[in-house]
């Protein structure tokens, strides 16, 4: 008989942290290493939110989908962060104008320490001297081009296209 009394508060008792679990609001730390654009939504509102508020420059989103092909952006992000909320969501709204674009994007998380919990990607945060988010780094085969950094002086559809275009190259920032 205690061991059926046992088994039954050890089955409440999961059933009821497993629920909880699945309550539980998204935390930043949920949000590191390789990350995509529906978990962030789904699971923050200022992102959400953000999203759904801002306007673009619709010339140069648009712009993006004619761009040469084969480039790829690394974006580091920090949910936690204002900065990659405004330019993340922003880029988000440009690929969406967009359409089909012919470059890739990977979406990289990090925490308030710069780290992804990813060897991979803490080495690359290390090697690629990535000091504040977002940072977005646009390559050509496996060259840099240039990157944005933090907050984007005109607008990120702009700067990003300006980078895969090649009208501009190296470091882009209206805070450094």
């Amino acid at each position: 008989m205690k061991l059926f009394n046992f088994a039954l508060v050890l089955s409440m008792f999961l059933a009821f942290t497993m629920g909880c679990q699945e309550s539980t609001p998204a935390q930043p730390e949920d949000f590191t290493g390789q990350v995509d654009r529906a978990s962030i939504l789904e699971g923050d509102s200022r992102w959400a939110n953000a999203f759904d508020e801002l306007q673009i420059d619709e010339e140069h989103a648009v712009a993006l989908s004619a761009v040469e092909p084969g480039a790829h952006i690394d974006v580091y992000l920090g949910v936690w962060c204002p900065d990659s909320v405004r330019e993340v969501t922003r880029l988000w709204k440009a690929l969406d104008m967009a359409g089909e674009v012919p470059f890739s994007v990977d979406y990289l998380g990090l925490d308030r320490t710069m780290k992804s919990g990813v060897d991979s990607i803490d080495d690359s945060v290390e090697q690629f001297d990535i000091i504040t988010v977002p940072t977005f780094i646009v390559y050509r085969g496996d060259e840099e081009v240039g990157r944005v950094i933090e907050k984007s002086p005109t607008t990120i559809e702009k700067d990003l296209l300006d980078l895969l275009t090649g009208v501009r190259t190296g470091k882009i920032s209206a805070t450094r």
